[in-house]
C-alpha cells in the first residue's frame, strides 16, 4: 500500500472526522487531474443542491531520498514524502477548520504503517477553488519518513 492509501485509510476509519466530512474522504486517484468533481465522485455533492459537502481528499507526491541514510551494500536509503490533505466546503471555513484540526490529532506525531508521520505546514488557508464554483478549500501538508530497502 502507499502512504496515500494508508493515511485514506486511516482517515476514513475515524468516526469523529466522518461525522463532519459528511461528503466522504477520497484518495487523488478516486478524482480526476483537477481534484473532486461530480463526475468523479458524485457523493461528494449534495444530490438536490449540487453543493460539495464537507469533504477531504489526500495526494501523494511520491518518495524521494532525504539524505539520512544512504547505505549501498544493504540497499537502504532513507526517504520522505509529503501527502498533501486538502479540506473542501461549499462556503465558509467552519466544517474545514473541524476536520483539518481532527486530522492533525489523527496524523502528526503518530505512526501510519510503521512510517512516522509529522506536519510540515498548511500551504493553503482559506482560499476560494474558482474552478470548482468558488468552493471554500484549505490544505495541509504531512511528511511521511520510511526505510526504502
Amino acid at each position: 500500500m502507499s502512504n496515500q492509501s494508508d493515511i485514506k485509510t486511516l482517515l476514513a476509519a475515524d468516526t469523529t472526522l466522518a461525522a463532519t466530512a459528511t461528503g466522504g474522504i477520497y484518495m487523488w486517484s478516486e478524482s480526476n487531474r483537477l481534484g473532486i468533481s461530480r463526475e468523479t465522485v458524485p457523493a461528494a455533492f449534495d444530490s438536490t443542491t449540487g453543493l460539495i459537502k464537507p469533504c477531504v481528499l489526500v495526494k501523494g507526491r511520491g518518495q524521494r531520498p532525504d539524505g539520512g541514510i544512504a547505505d549501498d551494500t544493504a540497499q537502504e536509503v532513507s526517504t520522505v514524502e509529503v501527502v498533501e490533505v486538502w479540506f473542501y466546503e461549499d462556503t465558509g471555513y467552519t466544517n474545514i477548520e473541524t476536520m483539518r484540526a481532527r486530522v492533525f490529532g489523527l496524523l502528526h506525531g503518530k505512526y501510519v504503517s510503521s512510517h512516522i508521520v509529522r506536519w510540515v505546514g498548511d500551504p493553503l488557508a482559506q482560499m476560494r477553488d474558482e474552478v470548482m464554483g468558488n468552493v471554500s478549500i484549505e490544505r495541509s501538508d504531512y511528511e511521511v519518513r520510511s526505510i526504502k530497502s
